[in-house]
């Protein structure tokens, strides 16, 4: 089962970006915002929470079939981010600046999270606690 820290930090960054993003689209960037900008959030955060999940799962393999593994993930992933800005970009040409932009950086914040939350788990994982008793 994923660990449940990670799921309440993927909703904590989760309602973080929504609420700057919706800050922002309300006050300087009004004439920017898109309906579809909430739905870019929800999507990063299945995908991100999707993903590490399979990592997770399988970490305990060996390191070159992981890493074969991990590379194949980020493929199928980058795979479907493509076809996710091809088709908006085609469904919705009148937004493609705003839409690009807000992609991009929330792109780019869900792949930091999930970078640093994979490699703390493996930290985690290669140097179990250690137990005193007193």
């Amino acid at each position: 089962m994923l660990n449940k820290n990670f799921f309440l930090k993927l909703l904590t960054i989760t309602a973080v970006i929504i609420t700057i993003g919706l800050l922002l689209f309300n006050t300087c960037l009004n004439k920017y915002y898109f309906s579809a900008f909430p739905f870019i959030v929800i999507y990063f955060f299945a995908l991100t929470y999707i993903s590490h999940s399979i990592l997770v799962k399988i970490s305990n393999i060996r390191f070159a079939k992981f890493s074969s593994l991990y590379m194949l993930i980020t493929g199928i992933k980058m795979f479907v981010n493509i076809g996710f800005l091809v088709l908006y970009i085609w469904l919705q040409p009148k937004f493609v600046f705003p839409f690009l932009i807000s992609f991009l950086i929330i792109y780019f914040s869900y792949t930091v999270f999930e970078v640093v939350s994979l490699l703390l788990h493996f930290k985690q994982k290669n140097n179990p606690p250690v137990i005193v008793v007193h």
